[in-house]
């Protein structure tokens, strides 16, 4: 699926911004970006996200909450992802690189 954002071909574009999708379902989640039509609005700024989830990963930048923490070196994250591959790189796992990107 990653290679489909190089080929542009198959991709869903924004008609208000241009931004490029591989899914028309990831599109429609952007979208609510636009029309701020949403029911998971930040009280803090203009962010509008598409699921309760999505809100509570961005809140956490206003509030600075970082609740992943690597045990061996007591750095802790924002985002689960991030703490998944900085544990990886303790662990010696390398990640295979893009050769387009």
């Amino acid at each position: 699926m990653h290679m489909q954002t190089h080929s542009k071909s198959g991709l869903h574009t924004c008609s208000e911004c241009g931004k490029e999708f591989v899914t028309e379902n990831k599109l429609k989640l952007h979208h609510i970006t636009h029309t701020r039509q949403s029911d998971f609005m930040c009280v803090m700024c203009d962010f509008a996200g598409s699921s309760r989830s999505q809100l509570e990963i961005h809140t956490r930048i206003h509030t600075n909450e970082r609740p992943f923490k690597c045990l061996e070196c007591l750095v802790s994250f924002r985002h689960k992802w991030t703490h998944k591959n900085h544990l990886e790189s303790h662990a010696g796992i390398k990640k295979q690189k893009c050769t387009l990107c």
